[in-house]
């Protein structure tokens, strides 16, 4: 339960805290790389041995599942901070759990029930709510805050059999590791790794 608070509290500022480093002319692969080395650093720290414990082909996959579909969805939403307003921009991520029930109900992973139909439905309300609510907003953010809805559906989805089979402190720090080599890469490519915010941006 107190993970679980801490997720959502850091969940919920993330948002507003980058947002501010772009005011502060923050890059977003730099930021990322350095945000994704710092939770990657801290969850080898609390993992530790259990690291060494989990099956090769687990930790492997958790890396590349990082690296590819984590850092794709957190490369589309914090892009599309940089265009549109945190509140939008979280409210359609979250359709990922649309995503998310409709695909487990499917494959026979989950039953789809009624109260779920109704959480689906109060999904669609909220965000249907806050974006007619918004003036003018931009298209290009929006699309891309709902592509990372998409890639953090499968990002559950795939990650949900990974833990099947090893601990989840061990196979989150190989999945920070793999988004933090992913950012690392691409800031290098860009020259961004040094645009993190501050006064000189």
């Amino acid at each position: 339960t107190l993970f679980c608070l801490a997720a959502g509290m850091a969940f919920s500022v993330s948002p507003i805290l980058i947002q501010v480093a772009y005011d502060h002319g923050a890059a977003v692969t730099g930021v990322l790389a350095w945000r994704y080395l710092a939770a990657a650093v801290l969850l080898v720290g609390i993992a530790r041995g259990k690291m060494l414990r989990i099956p090769a082909r687990a930790a492997l996959g958790a890396f590349v599942l990082g690296a590819v579909v984590y850092a794709l969805d957190s490369a589309l939403f914090f892009g599309s901070l940089e265009r549109t307003s945190a509140p939008l921009a979280s409210l359609v991520h979250y359709a990922h759990l649309v995503l998310v029930v409709g695909v487990a109900a499917m494959i026979g992973r989950e039953r789809l029930t009624r109260r779920r139909l109704l959480a689906l439905v109060g999904i669609f309300g909220g965000v249907a709510l806050v974006g007619g609510a918004a003036v003018n907003p931009d298209l290009v953010g929006v699309g891309m805050a709902l592509g990372s809805a998409g890639a953090y559906a499968v990002y559950i989805l795939l990650s949900d059999r990974l833990l099947r089979d090893a601990d989840p402190m061990a196979l989150a720090a190989f999945l920070t590791a793999g988004a933090a080599t992913s950012f690392f890469v691409a800031g290098g490519v860009l020259g961004s790794l040094g645009t993190v915010g501050g006064p000189a941006g």
